[in-house]
């Protein structure tokens, strides 16, 4: 992690800061004031990630997120089977995917808006 990125992270962190190098505590809310009414402001396009199985940030927060964003385009990718690391785990390869679409078409499978529910296996 580059330098300025961790002084940052500890920077808004004072007392997790003290806890010695590698270590920086995960806050379970918002720090930064980033409230429903800056949410509604919000017109950029987003691809938000809601895990199911996320314990840090409940997969219901972000559908409220989802439904208050201002944006016109947004997608809400219901991840299955993840969690808040959902970068290391088994559908790992369909967030990469998503993103991947988002970053270079403005979409997830051809959706510029909605929900996409992907990685729910039986």
């Amino acid at each position: 992690m580059s330098d300025a990125v961790w002084g940052a992270m500890l920077e808004s962190d004072p007392v997790g800061a003290t806890w010695g190098s590698g270590v920086r505590r995960a806050p379970r809310t918002a720090i930064w004031g980033w409230g429903q009414d800056a949410v509604a402001g919000t017109k950029n396009p987003m691809l938000l990630v809601a895990g199911i199985l996320d314990a840090q940030v409940p997969a219901s927060r972000v559908t409220e997120m989802y439904e208050d964003l201002g944006a016109e385009r947004k997608v809400l990718l219901d991840l299955g089977c993840a969690s808040h690391n959902a970068m290391w785990e088994v559908n790992a390869p369909i967030l990469f995917d998503a993103s991947l679409q988002w970053l270079r078409d403005g979409s997830v499978d051809g959706m510029e808006s909605g929900v996409v529910k992907k990685g729910y296996y039986e």
